[in-house]
């Protein structure tokens, strides 16, 4: 029986160098893995490598397949050889070859290049995925989404109170979701119309009546400060996305509101958005941005009656109908529709002011 030999083998990822006796190796020239001592990667060897200075005759063995062996990781009784560290020489090193890295195995879990790889590149891919839906700009989204729901439904009932918190939580929605600036301006927009229109009606009362006449200059004060933020709210959403119905709408009644030019923001919204409730709002400012003459009021009952019919909720189309109503001298009508506004929303002041200004002779 010949002697054994040591061969030497390359780490294919530390490069370190190991000594493995040739009874573990296998036949002459024949690939068998091996796990490094140092780095704990499995990879293939060639049992011809950088043979030791003393080569004996290799014993007969039989061709038959080697099991996997691991000399370093798990400890072999005490009269098997180990693999052992050592440094190779510059000549052994130049004499050896790129080893090439296991690709089976337990090591497929570190190489994309493999079923396993593959497989474990997959799983981390939907990881991600969830913990982006859970964590990441979704879920920004997804609060956007709530704070912009909790905000129309603010709008909806159309008091001052409520349009104050829906401009508020249109503003968070827009931090989190850079399009909701256009609703946060028309939320704006419409809080300050309606003070306006307040402080208007308040004009012949304020004539007598200081206490009325401070409370008009306020209201005058207050709404021109909220067109005005609303108009450079709306200026920036529509820079932002000139094509967004929120920002077009946004800026058609902010152009109604400052004596602008409505028309080609009316009718982009239009375009993008024909049964909008809103937008149909922004129709009726529009219609009476150029005067209150008997067919501008038409125009804009027919706007508003639209907007009501889209979304009957919506108490801004209710009371400024009936606005228009008793601008026409339609008392009856006008009574009427205030007082549903007020049943459906008895904090909503503009439409009890409109009411007391009917009980007044």
């Amino acid at each position: 029986m010949g002697y054994a030999r040591d061969v030497l083998i390359r780490c294919a990822r530390c490069q370190a160098i190991f000594s493995v006796q040739d009874g573990l190796a296998g036949p002459v020239q024949r690939a068998f893995r091996v796990e490094c001592g140092r780095c704990q990667a499995v990879f293939d060897a060639q049992s011809g490598q950088l043979p030791e200075a003393h080569r004996t005759p290799a014993p007969r063995r039989i061709p038959t397949p080697v099991p996997f062996q691991r000399p370093v990781a798990v400890a072999p009784p005490p009269a098997a050889p180990q693999a052992v560290e050592r440094h190779a020489t510059p000549e052994e090193m130049a004499d050896m070859g790129p080893l090439r890295p296991v690709i089976y195995g337990p090591v497929a879990r570190q190489n994309p290049f493999t079923r396993g790889g593959a497989l474990a590149i997959a799983l981390l891919a939907v990881a991600a995925a969830v913990a982006m839906l859970v964590f990441g700009w979704p879920r920004g989204s997804r609060e956007a989404g709530v704070r912009a729901e909790q905000a129309m439904q603010a709008l909806l009932l159309d008091d001052d109170k409520s349009l104050e918190q829906a401009a508020a939580l249109f503003g968070e929605a827009a931090r989190l979701a850079p399009a909701h600036e256009g609703d946060r301006a028309l939320a704006l927009l419409l809080r300050g119309s309606a003070q306006q229109d307040l402080a208007e009606r308040l004009e012949p009362l304020s004539r007598r009546d200081p206490a009325a006449a401070a409370e008009r200059e306020a209201l005058l004060l207050q709404g021109a400060r909220l067109v005005q933020e609303g108009s450079v709210a709306a200026q920036a959403a529509a820079a932002r996305a000139p094509e967004e119905v929120p920002a077009l709408r946004a800026m058609a009644l902010a152009a109604a509101l400052t004596s602008g030019n409505p028309a080609r923001w009316l009718e982009a919204a239009e375009r993008k958005a024909p049964g909008d409730p809103l937008v149909a709002v922004a129709r009726a400012a529009t219609a009476l941005a150029g005067g209150r003459s008997g067919e501008a009021q038409d125009r804009a009952l027919a706007a508003l009656s639209a907007a009501r019919a889209a979304q009957p909720r919506l108490l801004r189309a209710q009371v400024d109908a009936a606005a228009l109503a008793l601008d026409r001298g339609e008392l009856a009508s006008a009574r009427q529709g205030l007082q549903r506004v007020v049943e459906e929303n008895p904090a909503h002041e503009r439409a009890k002011r409109l009411l007391l200004s009917l009980a007044q002779p």
